[in-house]
Formats: C-alpha cells, structure tokens, sequence
C-alpha cells in the first residue's frame, strides 16, 4: 500500500517493488508524493522510481542477514525454527527470475542469495550456493557442473552423470523452469565458467586412454547413416561408464529440457533439437554391435540400432513415436524366441 502523509494514494502499488519480489507485503508512506498527482503519474514519478530501489536494496539486504543466519536447534519441545532453506523452497523461484530480468542492477546482491541441489547431497533437504561449491572443488576440476532436468529425481537417474560419480564431481541439480533461463545469464561464478553435462563433446577420459580400434572408426559414422534424420550425428562418449547410448544436446541447439518446458506451455518449436547420439565404446552391447557390423552383418544389427535410439529417448523420460518402439520391439522378442527354440533343438538333436 502507499501512502502519501498518511493519505492511501494506491491499495495494491505493484511498481514500488519489482515483479520477481511479488512476495513481499508492506506500507510505504512517503512525504515526497504530491496529492493532487493521479494515481497513473505517482507511479512514473522519480520518487517512487527511489522508492523501489531502496525497498528492493533493503529486502535484498535482510535477505543476506537470514541467508547467513546460523541454524539454531530448537529447544525441546519446541517446533524448529524456519531458516533461509524454509524460504528457498517457497520463494527461491523467485530470485533466480530476478537474477536473469535484473542482473545488471541487482545481480551482485542476488547472487550469494541463490541455492541449488546437488549431488553431493542424498535428499532433497540438501541445498548449496555456488560459494559452498566453489570451496569443495577437488583437484583437477576447474569448472562448475549442472543438468537440467524435469525433477531431481529424474536428473539423478541420467547417463549424463556416470563420468562424474566415477570421478567424484559435484553437479548441480536444477529442476525448475526458470533454471534455464538461469544458467544463460549466469555463465560464470568467481571465474569458474558454468557448463551443463549434458551439452556438447566432454573430454573426460584419462590421458592414457586407448586410441579406439579401426572397427569403431568405421561403425560411427554407418551407425549415424542407419539414424539420419533422427539424430545429427553418432559418436564415441566419455561421459558414459555404464549405459550403453545416451543423448547430448548440441553445442548450438535447443536442449531438451527448454523444448520439453516450452511444449508444456504449448509454445510453438519448429521441429525437435537435432541432438548427438553418443555410444559407450567400451559396453558389450556396442562391442557386439561392432562385431557385427565388422562381419558384414549389417542388416541384423540395424534394428538394434534403431533400438538404442529408443533406449536412449526413453531414459530421459521421452517417446516420440510409441507405437514404432513398440512395433521394434516386438521384432526383437520374435528374434530372441526364434533364437532360443533353435538353441533348443540343437540341444536335443542327436550326436
């Protein structure tokens, strides 16, 4: 509400206050307001203009004494305090808008404000800011790790994180749909650059890495050939230890996750990302796909191919085309039975 010497000029002053603190309740009475200005002028006057600034620098600022407030442990029987993580969780949302509208103006004083998930924690309880990353760093990473994802749950459950628990390096963990537009205005914290595990080529593998075998050189390229369209292009990965494929979004592309946040607002994308398919070099499915392709047996392994690429989509939580994953499916269960019943009569065939 503001008044003017105690007169109500505006009940709801939504321009003293920035729209990413639409949170924040108050009273403001200012002796600077003429009366006799209409209420559409109060707002474009150069008072309230300072108005803003000073409330938003004052709420930031008390922000900043709650953020560094030490927990304190409840007394017994007494219900436990709220803390700057209480807040984070209802309004943190909030902050990091704020950051990527304002952070020309405001970002300095919103930065330490801002807390993430990670991997370093085992519950959703666990937050961090970017200082607290920044000081656990181990030797040798020189660059702050994220994935977006639709929930914690399904970040945490991505191929795109197996390099990364191997070498015991924190990724954060975002999960909101602002977090997004988060990362491309923060690119960068205390020199450390900001860079998502999920795009682009990753140099992970250790120097003495053997070179891959003349087989595989010529599998890439035929296996993208069998996808074209589907994906932009097949490659070998570092970034997998377990998983047999994983998807990656290109360095210049839409990821996955924008696409996915902007067809649930029903915004219009012209057609999907073209993303990279990347293959584990070392997983005995793409050894034996190699096999046989090396063999001349391209046209079993073909099907299989396509099969991966469904594998890969439906680990990120994405179906594009049911009723054909189905349909390959299908064929491989009729493969795998023929095989089996002809294992069978060998079996009882007569020496």
């Amino acid at each position: 509400r503001l008044y003017a010497r105690r007169v109500l000029i505006d009940e709801h002053a939504d321009g003293l206050i920035p729209d990413w603190l639409r949170f924040v309740r108050g009273v403001v009475d200012s002796e600077d307001i003429q009366l006799n200005v209409s209420r559409e002028m109060v707002q474009k006057t150069p008072v309230v203009r300072k108005i803003r600034d000073a409330l938003t620098k004052r709420v930031l600022k008390e922000l900043g004494k709650y953020a560094s407030r030490e927990v304190v442990e409840p007394e017994e029987g007494q219900p436990a305090p709220s803390t700057y993580e209480d807040f984070w969780r209802n309004f943190g949302a909030l902050l990091k808008e704020g950051f990527y509208h304002d952070k020309a103006t405001w970002g300095d004083a919103l930065l330490p404000l801002l807390r993430f998930h990670s991997t370093r924690h085992d519950d959703e309880s666990g937050l961090c800011s970017l200082a607290d990353y920044q000081a656990s760093l181990p030797e040798g990473q020189d660059t702050i790790w994220y994935l977006t994802a639709e929930s914690r749950a399904s970040a945490l459950a991505s191929p795109h994180l197996e390099a990364f628990r191997q070498k015991g390096w924190e990724v954060l963990l975002l999960t909101e749909a602002v977090d997004e537009w988060l990362v491309q205005s923060l690119e960068e914290f205390e020199g450390l650059p900001l860079r998502s595990v999920s795009r682009g080529e990753l140099d992970l593998e250790e120097s003495d890495e053997e070179e891959q075998s003349k087989d595989l050189e010529e599998f890439t390229p035929w296996m993208s050939s069998v996808l074209d369209g589907l994906v932009k292009s097949v490659r070998t990965s570092s970034r997998l230890t377990d998983s047999a494929v994983v998807l990656v979004d290109d360095d210049d592309g839409m990821s996955a996750n924008m696409e996915r946040i902007l067809r649930s607002a029903n915004q219009e994308v012209y057609g999907p990302a073209q993303r990279v398919l990347e293959v584990n070099a070392k997983h005995p499915l793409i050894q034996s796909l190699v096999s046989l392709h090396r063999d001349g047996k391209a046209a079993q392994a073909e099907p299989l191919v396509h099969l991966l690429l469904d594998d890969a989509l439906l680990l990120e939580g994405t179906v594009r085309e049911p009723a054909a994953i189905g349909r390959r499916l299908q064929g491989l269960l009729a493969m795998a039975a023929e095989s089996a019943l002809r294992s069978e009569g060998d079996k009882e065939a007569p020496a």
